[in-house]
C-alpha cells in the first residue's frame, strides 16, 4: 500500500509568514500541484497543515496537524506523522514545488523496485531534495529514533539510513520561497 503525504505545515519564514501551500502559482494554490502529482500513485493521500484548515479542507483530503505547537520542521513532522499512517511505502512531497508532475513520481517508484529498503529522493541542480521522496515503512522507526535523539538535519538522516538519490531536471524542483 502506498500512502502519500503533502507537507504544508511550515511557518513560511522565508515568505514573511505566508502559508506557502495556499500561495498561488499560475492561478492555482501551490499545494494543488503536489496533490495532483501524488494522487495517481497513492492508495491513500493526506495533507499536513498546521493552520488555515478551513482553506485546506477544499482539497478533500484528510488533514493532519503536528502535535508540536511550534512547527519544528519537516523532519520532526515526518517522525510524528508517518508512524500513524497506514502503508508499506510513503510518497512525500512539499507543497512548494509546482513543477513536479505525476510522471516524475514514477521515477521514485521505479527506483524503489531496485532499492526497496532505501529512502529514495531527487537530486536536482546538484542539490539533494530529501522531501521529494519515497520512504519505505521499515525506515520510519529509524527516522523516529534519530529525531528522538535530537537530530534535526534531514541531510544527516539521509547519511545515516539506506538512501539513494535520483537525478531530475533542474527546472522541475524550482522551489518558490519568494
Amino acid at each position: 500500500m502506498i500512502t502519500g503525504l503533502v507537507l504544508s505545515g511550515g511557518r513560511g519564514e522565508r515568505v514573511d509568514g505566508a502559508d506557502k501551500g495556499l500561495m498561488l502559482h499560475e492561478g492555482l494554490p501551490r499545494v494543488q500541484y503536489s496533490i495532483e502529482a501524488l494522487r495517481p500513485h497513492c492508495d491513500q493521500l493526506y495533507l499536513n497543515c498546521n493552520r488555515n484548515h478551513d482553506q485546506y479542507e477544499r482539497f478533500g483530503l484528510p488533514l493532519l496537524s503536528e502535535p508540536e505547537p511550534d512547527f519544528p520542521g519537516a523532519l520532526v513532522a515526518l517522525s510524528q506523522l508517518l508512524p500513524e499512517l497506514p502503508g508499506d511505502q510513503f510518497l512525500i512531497l512539499p507543497c512548494d514545488t509546482p513543477g513536479i508532475r505525476a510522471d516524475h513520481i514514477n521515477l521514485l517508484l521505479e527506483a524503489a523496485e531496485q532499492y526497496p529498503e532505501h529512502w529514495i529522493y531527487f537530486i536536482s541542480a546538484g542539490r539533494e531534495h530529501p522531501l521529494h521522496a519515497l520512504i519505505p515503512e521499515p525506515l520510519v522507526p529509524q527516522l523516529v529514533r534519530r529525531v528522538a535523539a535530537g537530530e534535526r538535519q534531514m541531510i544527516r538522516v539521509l547519511q545515516q539510513v539506506k538512501s539513494v538519490g535520483i537525478k531530475l531536471r533542474q527546472d522541475v524542483l524550482l522551489n518558490l520561497n519568494t
